[in-house]
């Protein structure tokens, strides 16, 4: 119910192309790591960087929503 109510109706208004994937049998070749989310960045089609976070504020930079800090 959280991810139908809430995540979900986020995550359609951040203007990045994201794929999202509940069922793990769609993606057993995608590395992952309990309790933290996988960003895949890609390069023309090619898998570029793979990151792991738990983090919101995290998330929201490997996403581009917010600005990395230098």
């Amino acid at each position: 119910l959280v991810t139908r109510f809430f995540v979900l109706p986020k995550i359609r208004d951040i203007k990045v192309p994201i794929l999202l994937v509940r069922e793990s049998e769609y993606v057993d070749w995608l590395p992952r790591e309990e309790d933290k989310v996988t960003v895949v960045k890609l390069t023309d089609g090619k898998v570029n960087h793979i990151d792991f976070t738990a983090e919101q504020a995290t998330l929201k930079r490997l996403l581009g929503i917010i600005p990395i800090e230098k």
